[in-house]
């Protein structure tokens, strides 16, 4: 599965393969390339909200309004139609500067914290709902990974090495209380037969 995201001057790529996350990431100052391994990743997940460019945003609507005053001033006024254009200019121009502040006013990102490393997302790009669905298949593909990684039986270890390791896959919320038992069940029969 992939997700790709999208922003003015920032693109990123996020690839999930069966034991990491490769992530590509593009600026304007930087371009990266690297991993995550999903052991390094928890299943813990913090939002946050941003509010920027609030004060710019309301100041070039300001400027709006006032040049749209103005246009209107000038047009009654019947003043030379060189000053009329002067006013439509500076609201083309002002008001780009107004989109441009509108759609960055509010930024919002996902965190998947609780391991080594974090991962950081855009919430919203391309939707909330594909986000969301990411972040599940992540967390999927690190049960099933750590899962298999952790709970493969080999009788010449410890039985406590195995009862630890289970408990970690409990802590760490790779596996629930049901599975939990199930694992213990299997680890005391496998060494009752032998």
């Amino acid at each position: 599965m992939e997700l790709y995201q999208k922003t003015f001057g920032d693109k990123r790529h996020f690839k999930l393969s069966d034991d990491r996350i490769d992530i590509n990431t593009k600026s304007f100052k930087e371009n990266l390339e690297y991993s995550i391994k999903y052991e390094e990743l928890g299943f813990d997940v913090f939002r946050k909200r941003e509010k920027n460019a609030q004060g710019a945003f309301i100041f070039f609507l300001a400027l709006d309004l006032l040049y749209i005053c103005m246009i209107i001033v000038s047009y009654l006024e019947k003043d030379k139609p060189s000053m009329i254009a002067f006013w439509v200019g500076a609201l083309f121009f002002f008001g780009i500067f107004t989109i441009i502040t509108y759609k960055f006013r509010h930024n919002s990102w996902v965190y998947l914290t609780g391991g080594f490393k974090v991962l950081e997302i855009m919430n919203d790009k391309p939707s909330e709902d594909d986000v969301q669905k990411f972040i599940e298949n992540i967390h999927s593909r690190m049960r099933s990974y750590l899962k298999k990684k952790h709970t493969d039986i080999d009788i010449s270890m410890p039985k406590d090495y195995y009862v630890s390791q289970f408990k970690w896959l409990k802590e760490i919320k790779a596996i629930d209380d049901i599975e939990f038992k199930e694992l213990i069940t299997e680890l005391d029969t496998k060494y009752l037969i032998n």
